[in-house]
């Protein structure tokens, strides 16, 4: 692994030293006040073999949700953000990622790839991924749908699966609104 690289990663992840240091670490990714999504598809999460891509508009809350998702589960993903020029470069190459994440990263931690679309060919290299038994659970997240849909819907057929995210809905941001009444529901609005 090139040592810039390492470098990237372990400034990101300083759990990779010290797992001690995560669940603190992670709060810098939730914002408080966190509104807890709500995502039924994840519930049977991770699924082997699979890649989860969580895809939406900007600002609907998909690295916060995974965040959250992880420290929950108090577990450590290794974070990959695209957003870095290094990164992005060494993304290139599906089986020198895959490599180098086998003996960076635990088997059966997750990884993160967050801001996908800034790679070039994000699908090709969750396709690598998936392909060569990586046996951490796969999570990827981009700021735009749309164009992280268009580089992967092709080549991941399969191999993933997808979350669209939306903008907060009335029941997520109603749910800890415990001294008003409960609301209406979406049947009796409209009778009103």
């Amino acid at each position: 692994m090139d040592a810039d690289v390492l470098r990237v990663l372990r400034a990101s992840n300083p759990w990779i030293t010290s797992q001690r240091a995560f669940p603190d670490a992670a709060k810098h990714h939730i914002p408080d006040p966190f509104i807890p999504r709500i995502v039924p598809e994840a519930a049977d999460w991770p699924r082997p073999g699979k890649a989860h891509l969580v895809v939406g508009a900007r600002q609907v809350g998909k690295s916060s949700f995974l965040w959250n998702w992880f420290r929950e589960r108090a577990t450590p993903p290794l974070f990959i953000n695209a957003e870095e020029r290094l990164i992005q470069s060494w993304c290139r190459s599906p089986a020198l990622v895959l490599d180098d994440l086998r003996k960076l990263w635990p088997s059966k931690l997750p990884v993160l790839i967050e801001e996908a679309q800034h790679l070039d060919e994000a699908g090709l290299l969750v396709k690598g991924l998936v392909d060569g038994g990586l046996d951490s659970p796969l999570f990827v997240t981009g700021s735009s749908s749309f164009h992280l849909r268009a580089k992967t819907r092709e080549s991941l057929a399969g191999r993933a699966v997808r979350v669209l995210m939306h903008p907060l809905s009335l029941e997520e941001v109603s749910q800890d609104l415990n001294e008003f009444p409960p609301l209406l529901a979406v049947d009796e609005l409209r009778t009103r």
